[in-house]
């Protein structure tokens, strides 16, 4: 047998043995079916495995598991087919609505009732989706809603009659009939129990079982219309026909200590009143029963959740180590790039002490040849001494081409950051407007970077000059008129006169104009 022909044994098996109301008690061949048809089945086959491995979860008391099933047998059905099997959808949304109302979840209940109520007339099942209706009653009777009881109660009654059902019809009016005597409506619950008894004979001892329930409300309408003695009499036929079953034994004690109460006989109502007690504990410990069962079912059902997020987590560690190690590589770029930014400033540093030593020995070397000249000029017999300045000059002169070997590459980008800077003073000045002390600061870094040998021989002066004073010299490196720089240092024509006079005598060494040090500032 091939393993297609295997599966769908399988669940053919599954289906007849779920018809049969034979309980199931494993669901590891059903688990194997799901995993076969998820992989090759049809939506219809898929919806039908999903559908029965809830049923076998149900059979086993996993509900929440069973709950799940349901779901993802809802989650295969193609409803925009016009061959979906709408028919076993609808018993589905059945199965989901009576597992909620033994939750006690009536308003899910009756949301799965009213998709089952819908599926059932797409698949043209009107006594499917009536029976679907008579069975989420006891969901609007779980919420208080008694009213609408009574009135989908009568509804599917009206709508079986129609449908030629009248058994069925009368059986439908249990409901509306219990709801018509708690509200002690005499009148409605006579009318129902009329059409009940002209279907069946009450007092028959060969009835069916769905019919004995009808005995209670009889007695239940006697008591209510004051002949105790007929309800005694009902009450008594329904202990007859009750057998072991403890909800009608209740009912049938409840009932005759109501009639003794009514008789006024304390004795009998105390003795049916204990033993209404003892039958209601005995209910109440089977609810209590069911309830220890939901809760063992919850916590299976939580234990394989819980299962289920520690592997999600596991996942969720791993991606975590992954980001880390991505957050960790782009660090250890940015710390890369850091030091290449770093060492390239440091070359930059280099390169500017370089020029300044350069400058330095220019002028040394410049100061040698001046001497030597003067030397010469004066024709004195100083033999020794030019030789000395020769050899000075000499090796001055090696040291001077050693430096010129020396490639200085200075960043076009900075060039362009200076000119914009430098642009953007004359706007300032055009606009009337003092240069902020960030701005000069600006200022001092840009020329330092676009005019090294400039800053280089400015900073090998003498004179330590604050910041104004080497803005000055920088704006008249830089082209700016006397205006354009009092304007920008905020200071009278004046005033930027005397100071330029100062700088000249500081800097230089002369006495002069401010015009003088323009002159020595651009011989720089």
């Amino acid at each position: 047998m091939d393993k297609a022909t295997h599966m769908r044994w399988e669940l053919l098996h599954a289906q007849a043995q779920n018809k049969a109301y034979i309980p199931f008690t494993s669901d590891s061949m059903m688990k194997e079916v799901v995993a076969y048809y998820d992989r090759h089945g049809s939506p219809a086959d898929r919806m039908t495995a999903h559908y029965l491995l809830g049923s076998v979860y149900r059979d086993m008391g996993e509900i929440p598991a069973s709950l799940q099933s349901f779901q993802n047998a809802v989650a295969c059905a193609d409803t925009t087919d016009r061959n979906c099997d709408f028919r076993q959808l609808a018993k589905v949304y059945v199965q989901m609505g009576t597992l909620f109302n033994n939750q006690y979840l009536p308003s899910e209940a009756i949301d799965c009732f009213g998709n089952g109520v819908h599926y059932a007339l797409l698949a043209l099942d009107t006594l499917l989706a009536l029976n679907i209706q008579e069975q989420s009653l006891i969901s609007y009777y779980e919420m208080g809603n008694y009213e609408e009881v009574i009135r989908r109660s009568e509804y599917v009654h009206q709508q079986l009659i129609k449908a030629g059902e009248p058994s069925k019809a009368a059986r439908s009016l249990s409901s509306a009939l219990l709801m018509a005597l708690n509200q002690n409506d005499t009148a409605r619950a006579h009318r129902y129990l009329c059409y009940v008894r002209d279907q069946v004979n009450l007092k028959d001892d060969s009835i069916d079982w769905p019919w004995v329930i009808y005995r209670a409300y009889e007695g239940m309408y006697a008591i209510a219309k004051g002949d105790v003695n007929a309800a005694e009499k009902w009450f008594r036929l329904l202990g007859d026909a009750a057998g072991d079953d403890t909800y009608l034994m209740e009912m049938v004690y409840k009932g005759l200590m109501n009639v003794y109460q009514e008789k006024h006989q304390a004795d009998s109502m105390v003795k049916y009143a204990r033993l209404y007690n003892v039958f209601n504990d005995s209910s109440n410990l089977f609810s209590h029963q069911e309830v220890v069962e939901k809760m063992q079912s919850q916590y299976r059902y939580e234990r394989t959740q819980r299962e289920s997020q520690e592997n999600q987590a596991r996942v969720r560690h791993r991606n975590h180590v992954i980001v880390a190690m991505v957050v960790g590589m782009l660090i250890l770029l940015g710390i890369g790039y850091y030091w290449y930014e770093k060492q390239k400033e440091k070359t930059k540093h280099q390169q500017l002490r370089q020029i300044a030593e350069y400058q330095s020995l220019l002028e040394a070397h410049r100061q040698a040849c001046d001497d030597l000249s003067l030397m010469k000029s004066a024709k004195d017999d100083l033999g020794a001494l030019l030789s000395k300045k020769e050899e000075m000059i000499a090796r001055l002169s090696k040291q001077v081409e050693v430096y010129d070997a020396i490639p200085l590459q200075l960043d076009e980008d900075e060039q362009r950051i200076l000119m914009k800077m430098i642009d953007e003073f004359h706007r300032l000045a055009i606009k009337q407007e003092k240069a902020g002390y960030q701005q000069l600061q600006n200022l001092r870094k840009g020329v330092l970077s676009g005019d090294p040998v400039f800053v280089a021989k400015l900073n090998g002066m003498a004179y330590k000059m604050e910041l104004r004073e080497e803005c000055i010299c920088t704006f008249i490196r830089l082209g700016f008129s006397a205006s354009e720089i009092s304007i920008l240092l905020g200071i009278s024509p004046q005033a930027l006169s005397n100071q330029k006079k100062r700088l000249l005598k500081r800097l230089f060494g002369q006495e002069g104009s401010a015009s003088d040090l323009n002159n020595c500032i651009s011989k720089l």
